[in-house]
């Protein structure tokens, strides 16, 4: 399975930009890569991999400042360094910077054509059903990613297709059962499919989750939707 501080970008991506539209046209999300896909990591230096670490830990603090320049001193020196770009990614989602996101996941697949997560990141961020044909072959090749189970969620949510969503979402989540964000993902599902009790529950968790373990998520609209399904 992919490295989970390679998710947690993916997670965050996702969901800072649950509520954005935008369209990204390029050849890359056109068709699935075809081969086996390879998961291709730049060799650096340990003074560079403890600056990627330190980057991390900054980030999952919430000093976005920090992380984002500790990845771009990365950056500096090995300017093709896969996670040093995952990274500065991430910090443009947080901060809002759609374009800087995107465009650092296209220099990604520039350096890295098969790269799976940054094509899913943009074709999640993307929501068409050419992406989503891209998405199950994905899966169907790597079926215990968790984050191809929540891109795929994602475009069906963004349809209003909730059962499909639902079952994508629990399929993450099974996955992956410490990861907030699945959890989170699968409580809005089945709340916006009537399901009061059980969006109830996986809410609860999510809070729970973060309460274990550093997370960037704001847990602020879940205690609102919290107190709300309790009333």
């Amino acid at each position: 399975m992919t490295d989970p501080r390679r998710l947690h970008f993916l997670s965050a991506a996702l969901a800072c930009f649950a509520g954005v539209s935008f369209t990204i046209v390029h050849p890359v999300l056109a068709e699935p890569v075809s081969g086996p896909i390879k998961v291709i990591r730049t060799e650096i230096d340990g003074n560079q991999e403890s600056r990627l670490n330190a980057a991390y830990r900054a980030y999952q603090a919430g000093d976005i400042g920090a992380a984002r320049s500790g990845y771009e001193k990365v950056l500096q020196a090995y300017p093709d360094n896969r996670d040093g770009m995952l990274g500065l990614a991430a910090c443009a989602v947080v901060e809002g910077d759609v374009k800087s996101a995107v465009s650092t996941y296209l220099r990604i697949l520039r350096a890295f054509p098969q790269d799976v997560l940054s094509r899913a990141a943009l074709i999640g961020l993307q929501g068409d059903r050419q992406g989503e044909a891209v998405i199950r072959e994905f899966l169907s090749r790597q079926p215990d990613e968790p984050y191809l189970h929540v891109v795929l969620g994602r475009l069906q949510a963004a349809q209003a297709r909730w059962p499909e969503a639902r079952r994508a979402f629990s399929s993450a989540h099974r996955i992956d059962p410490a990861n907030p964000v699945y959890a989170l993902n699968l409580a809005i599902s089945l709340d916006r499919m009537g399901q009061r009790e059980e969006a109830l529950e996986y809410y609860r968790v999510t809070l729970k989750l973060v309460e274990q373990g550093a997370s960037s998520l704001d847990i602020r609209p879940v205690i609102r939707r919290i107190l709300a399904l309790r009333q």
